[in-house]
Protein backbone atom coordinates (compact mmCIF):
# COMPACT_ATOMS: atom_id res chain seq x y z
CA UNK A 1 0.00 0.00 0.00
CA UNK A 2 1.76 3.71 0.31
CA UNK A 3 3.94 2.20 3.21
CA UNK A 4 5.74 0.53 0.22
CA UNK A 5 5.47 4.09 -1.75
CA UNK A 6 7.15 5.92 1.43
CA UNK A 7 9.96 3.27 1.81
CA UNK A 8 11.24 4.10 -2.03
CA UNK A 9 11.16 7.61 -1.23
CA UNK A 10 12.42 7.82 1.99
CA UNK A 11 15.54 5.50 0.29
CA UNK A 12 16.13 8.38 -2.58
CA UNK A 13 17.40 11.29 0.03
CA UNK A 14 19.34 8.50 2.24
CA UNK A 15 21.35 7.62 -0.95
CA UNK A 16 21.86 11.10 -1.40
CA UNK A 17 22.99 11.36 2.02
CA UNK A 18 24.95 8.30 2.15
CA UNK A 19 26.59 9.87 -0.78
CA UNK A 20 27.88 12.85 0.01
CA UNK A 21 28.61 11.98 3.99
CA UNK A 22 29.83 7.69 3.19
CA UNK A 23 29.87 7.56 7.36
CA UNK A 24 26.15 7.59 7.69
CA UNK A 25 26.45 4.19 5.50
CA UNK A 26 28.10 2.49 8.25
CA UNK A 27 26.65 3.93 11.20
CA UNK A 28 25.75 0.23 12.29
CA UNK A 29 28.97 -0.96 12.34
CA UNK A 30 30.15 2.40 14.40
CA UNK A 31 30.16 2.26 17.93
CA UNK A 32 28.74 5.26 20.18
CA UNK A 33 31.87 7.73 20.01
CA UNK A 34 31.90 7.02 16.19
CA UNK A 35 28.49 8.04 15.64
CA UNK A 36 28.69 10.97 17.35
CA UNK A 37 31.64 12.07 15.36
CA UNK A 38 29.73 11.44 12.18
CA UNK A 39 26.96 13.08 13.10
CA UNK A 40 28.89 16.41 14.13
CA UNK A 41 30.86 16.04 10.64
CA UNK A 42 27.77 16.12 8.82
CA UNK A 43 25.90 18.37 10.85
CA UNK A 44 29.47 20.71 10.63
CA UNK A 45 29.29 20.42 6.87
CA UNK A 46 25.19 20.92 6.46
CA UNK A 47 25.81 24.45 8.32
CA UNK A 48 28.73 25.76 6.62
CA UNK A 49 26.65 25.40 3.24
CA UNK A 50 24.07 26.59 4.76
CA UNK A 51 26.19 29.92 5.89
CA UNK A 52 27.56 29.81 2.26
CA UNK A 53 24.14 29.65 0.95
CA UNK A 54 23.34 33.13 2.97
CA UNK A 55 26.64 34.75 2.87
CA UNK A 56 26.59 34.86 6.60
CA UNK A 57 30.64 34.16 7.97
Amino acid sequence: MSDMGSGTRRNQPASALTARFPGLADLDGQDDEQRVETFRHVLKELQRELNESRDVR
